[in-house]
């Protein structure tokens, strides 16, 4: 697993307002680099409401380097490595801006938002924002501190590529359809995006090889529950998938549950199906609870063997 992470902090509204960067190169799974510059943004009008988030005065950058100038040693890390960041189209966005308003042929760069990619991986928390998610994993972070930020968005991907067990930042968006963004020297933007809802369920149908026996699937005759937004399947495809493998599509979790399927869970969103199982596993009740692409790695890799 290779990348850069990187956190932007702005002075005022302006995307091209950039004060602070952080960057967070990591190699073979290791952080082996961070860097923090300041940064003298061309319109030095500084937001009380920006400098109450991250504390940066104009003081603090008036002998700072101005983004043109500083960009010979920021394009290194942008050259050959995909650029993580978390909500990654706000930081990209001001890379784009901040290049633009130098006059900086943008070099092609693919990137990724942790973000999304963490709702996948995590789909029973209530909140993806970084602070949610380094308390979670018990990452140290200072919030809107830009190398702290660009840090703990390394670290949640590292462990969303553990948790889904691939090896790649392709991988990782091949297995959890968040698509890669890119940034071209034509400065075309094209933004990574959360999965896409498929739809036409009357048309699906899962390719059962012919000798395959039904019985030696791992959902036959299990009951499955699905809650949350799936990114994989659209609801209906993945009972109509469980059903294909033998499985029972159920609507409630009850004690004959034997897994609940939980796609993205929405701030805010009281999940009845969710509440149930911790309450039926607490007394006792062996039921699993698995991600939605838990459930797609269980539906197809006994049939690729």
């Amino acid at each position: 697993m290779d990348f850069v992470a990187i956190d932007f902090e702005t002075a005022n509204e302006k995307r091209g307002s950039a004060c602070s960067v952080g960057i967070v190169v990591v190699e073979g799974n290791e952080i082996v680099d961070k860097q923090h510059f300041f940064i003298k943004p061309l319109d030095m009008r500084f937001e009380k409401i920006n400098v109450g988030i991250h504390g940066i005065t104009p003081d603090v950058v008036s002998n700072s380097p101005i983004f043109g100038d500083l960009w010979s040693r920021l394009l290194p890390f942008f050259e050959h490595s995909v650029v993580v960041a978390h909500n990654a189209s706000f930081d990209m966005s001001v890379l784009r801006y901040c290049m633009h308003d130098a006059a900086i042929v943008p070099p092609e760069i693919a990137y990724i938002c942790s973000c999304n990619v963490s709702r996948i991986a995590w789909p029973e928390l209530s909140s993806h924002r970084l602070i949610t998610l380094a308390d979670y994993h018990g990452i140290e972070l200072k919030h809107h501190d830009a190398l702290s930020d660009a840090n703990a968005a390394a670290e949640v991907l590292l462990r969303a590529a553990k948790c889904l067990q691939v090896s790649s930042v392709d991988k990782l968006s091949r297995e959890t359809g968040v698509s890669l963004g890119r940034i071209t020297s034509c400065d075309k933007w094209v933004p990574s995006s959360a999965p896409k809802r498929r739809g036409g369920v009357d048309e699906f149908e899962i390719e059962i090889p012919e000798d395959y026996d039904i019985s030696c699937h791992p959902l036959y005759e299990k009951n499955v529950v699905f809650t949350g937004e799936l990114t994989r399947f659209t609801r209906k495809e993945a009972e109509k998938a469980t059903e294909q493998v033998g499985g029972h599509p159920k609507s409630s979790v009850s004690k004959k549950t034997d897994y609940v399927v939980a796609g993205i869970q929405k701030p805010g969103k009281e999940y009845k199906k969710l509440t149930r199982f911790k309450e039926l596993t607490e007394s006792g009740c062996d039921i699993e609870l698995i991600s939605d692409i838990d459930f797609t790695k269980m539906i197809f890799s006994p049939l690729a063997e």
